[in-house]
């Protein structure tokens, strides 16, 4: 779960494409949240829940990305004893974008990731497990039409000695403007992931400040006298 926020995160980062020909494609301002749910490539519980995260351009092809996200398992029994397991994890880090063309973005980024697991309900008692390590991930975001983004890539994790990897596609649906819809399917070692996400994406390009009006440039200039 933790690595299927990561990728929601950071390959399917906003597409705030314009529909102005002379404005940028991709925007790499929003802030964006949503529903997650995962399933076991083995036996085990399926679980859900949500993230939230971000991004903040540095410069004109670095970014810094941030997410928090939070997940549960169904309950599941084991030596008699019913409970559930919580999963949250923090991430955090920088990457770097290359435009291919006016259709097609690459992007990477390596994150710190700090991750907990809980049990609850009969699992109470168990002590929290804690973790911290570092991700790294890539991802391909094409511009189908100026609302619809498709993007995929695939995704390393280092996190409490464990290593991990996963890949994972998306659909970045704009609904207006400032608003898109995101869908996502990735697949790790030990299990598959679906999610929905809603994000607001800034505009990039300057606007006129509400109270000042733009000035007529075809107006005719007033001379004085000397």
């Amino acid at each position: 779960m933790r690595r299927c926020a990561l990728f929601l995160m950071l390959a399917a980062t906003a597409a705030g494409a314009q529909e102005n020909e002379e404005s940028p494609v991709f925007d790499y301002l929003f802030l964006q949240g949503g529903y997650q749910f995962s399933t076991p490539r083995a036996d085990g519980p399926d679980a859900n829940g949500f993230g939230i995260g971000g991004s903040l351009p540095l410069g004109h092809q670095m970014f810094f990305a941030g997410d928090y996200s939070s997940s549960r398992t169904q309950p599941f029994e084991i030596a008699g004893v019913t409970g559930r397991v919580q999963s949250t994890s923090v991430s955090f880090g920088f990457g770097g974008f290359h435009s291919l063309s006016r259709r097609a973005d690459l992007n990477g980024s390596l994150s710190y990731i700090s991750g907990t697991v809980r049990g609850q309900d009969g699992f109470g008692a168990i002590p929290a497990d804690h973790a911290d390590g570092v991700g790294i991930g890539a991802s391909l975001r094409y511009l189908l039409t100026p609302r619809l983004e498709v993007t995929g890539g695939p995704g390393f994790s280092r996190v409490g000695g464990d290593n991990a990897w996963d890949a994972g596609a998306g659909v970045i649906v704009r609904l207006t403007r400032k608003v898109s819809l995101g869908l996502s399917a990735s697949v790790g070692e030990d299990s598959y992931g679906l999610g929905v996400n809603l994000r607001t994406s800034v505009p990039v390009e300057a606007e006129h400040p509400a109270d000042v009006e733009p000035r007529d440039e075809t107006a005719p200039v007033e001379q004085t006298s000397p």
